[in-house]
């Protein structure tokens, strides 16, 4: 087994503004608002590239908004972009142990929540990281408590139980990067922890960008 640090970047570009992502490594960008060309590929709002090494980002319009979840070897660089227009934070990194020998694939995908929906009891079969984009989410994993609001990051390591409570006054919805097992590539990662909640309706929508097989 090995260490990697999997984290959270958010960006915002003036209209024109440009940068280099330079750190090696795995990274899905998700563009939130307005519009960015990573490396040529041009992204609208609700939309996420992926690329295995350094990649050149450029706004494209006004307002633009980025997260970026990358997974990249310990000691490295922060990952911060530098330029005219651009400001760059790290909103959260995690530490997560993978073996050399097994495959990964990397993913990003979005869950929506009608007011009051829940995801019941249930574990994933990899760690990731979220941020919730809208809405309010009460999330119970490791004997603690979060009640997070839009831009508020995360961690779920994969064996916790965790339980997601949404308002019931609004729509609530987040975006999340992953890093799973090759074996289940194209498959859901939940696993629910009781047979009868497995069987329960759950009113939530998943909107899956990207599945990108990894070399670590």
């Amino acid at each position: 087994m090995a260490s990697y640090t999997l984290r959270l970047l958010e960006d915002q570009f003036e209209r024109g503004a440009s940068a280099r992502a330079m750190a090696p490594g795995n990274r899905m960008t998700y563009c939130r608002t307005g519009g960015v060309s990573v490396d040529g590929d041009v992204l609208a709002p609700n939309q996420v590239s992926f690329s295995a090494s350094p990649c050149d980002l450029a706004a494209t319009a006004d307002d633009t908004h980025l997260l970026r979840f990358e997974l990249v070897a310990e000691g490295g660089e922060d990952g911060l972009l530098r330029g005219d227009g651009v400001a760059s934070t790290l909103k959260m990194a995690e530490e997560v142990e993978l073996s050399g020998t097994d495959g990964y694939f990397m993913r990003c995908d979005r869950i929506d929540f009608p007011p009051g929906g829940i995801a019941w009891h249930h574990t994933h079969v990899g760690p990731g990281i979220r941020c919730l984009l809208k809405g309010e989410l009460q999330v119970e994993t490791a004997g603690l408590t979060h009640e997070l609001r839009p831009f508020d990051p995360w961690f779920e390591a994969g064996p916790d139980i965790v339980l997601a409570t949404a308002s019931k006054e609004i729509e609530s919805a987040f975006v999340r990067g992953m890093v799973l097992p090759r074996d289940i590539l194209g498959q859901s990662s939940v696993r629910y922890r009781d047979p009868e909640q497995r069987d329960k309706p759950v009113p939530l929508g998943r909107t899956n960008f990207r599945d990108e097989l990894i070399a670590i």
